[in-house]
């Protein structure tokens, strides 16, 4: 017994004395670069073609589905909600600023002009297409015209602050060590967080032009204003295919006796 505490008290006291390991020095990250590789990622990605559960939790609805997307900037959008036999159960196309959409259940097709309120309208989501087509493409639209403010590391996170008149901020990144964008906000000019974005498990994907890109396969929305929230965790994805205009446009609308989803 006398030897088993000694030997306890000499381990104490090396463990005492052993002097931590210091933390890793994080890189040194220009925020000038990052946010104008940010500006120009519009036209390293124009489009996709995924299969996504989308999930929404916001008031008046809460739902997971299995999804068929396909986007192209600016604006194009088709969104292909499937049911439990993933037949499809809603089909919302929009392009040029006019959108239409077929519901299982209805033997006519809605259409319209395009408003700031329409995602928000038929899918509990508060952002404009051309946002949400940002954000599936896993780059946020950023506002060109905007100053550099702080830039700093917080965490594991480098963030970087944008700067509107009289130093108001508007948006605010977050980026990995390795420089990839994991966090983005957009602010109201009277500092209300208007929604947020976070992006992860990145995978390697190849682009249309043959190129490896980091994609972030789960996409996170949070909308505080409206008490909303929307995951996207995508399945297949394919960057940049051929989208014919077509695929954004349904059959005119009329009443359809079969009651079948449009094409």
């Amino acid at each position: 017994m006398r030897l088993i505490s000694l030997l306890l008290s000499v381990s104490c006291l090396f463990a005492a004395c052993r002097t931590p390991s210091p933390p890793r020095p994080m890189p040194e990250l220009d925020a000038s670069a990052l946010v104008s590789a940010m500006l120009a990622r519009a036209d390293a990605a124009a489009g996709l073609r995924a299969h996504a559960r989308i999930s929404i939790d916001a008031p008046g609805l809460d739902v997971s589905r299995p999804q068929r997307l396909a986007v192209e900037r600016p604006d194009s959008l088709r969104v292909e909600i499937l049911g439990l036999f993933h037949q499809i159960a809603a089909v919302l196309v929009v392009r040029d600023g006019h959108y239409q959409l077929w519901e299982s259940g209805t033997k006519e097709v809605q259409q319209g002009r395009v408003t700031s309120a329409l995602l928000w309208r038929v899918a509990r989501v508060a952002l404009t297409p051309e946002e949400a087509v940002d954000l599936m493409l896993g780059s946020p639209g950023l506002v060109p015209w905007l100053d550099l403010g702080p830039a700093r590391w917080q965490g594991d996170r480098f963030v970087v602050e944008r700067l509107g008149g009289g130093g108001i901020l508007v948006e605010r990144l977050r980026f990995d060590a390795d420089g990839r964008l994991r966090g983005f906000e957009r602010f109201a000019s009277t500092g209300e967080l208007v929604w947020s974005a976070t992006f992860d498990d990145h995978r390697p994907l190849m682009g249309g032009d043959g190129a490896m890109r980091s994609f972030a396969h789960t996409v996170r929305l949070r909308f505080p204003l409206e008490e909303a929230r929307v995951d996207v965790e995508y399945g297949e994805v394919q960057l940049d295919p051929e989208l014919s205009p077509s695929l954004f446009e349904l059959a005119p609308a009329r009443r359809r006796e079969d009651g079948a989803a449009p094409n």
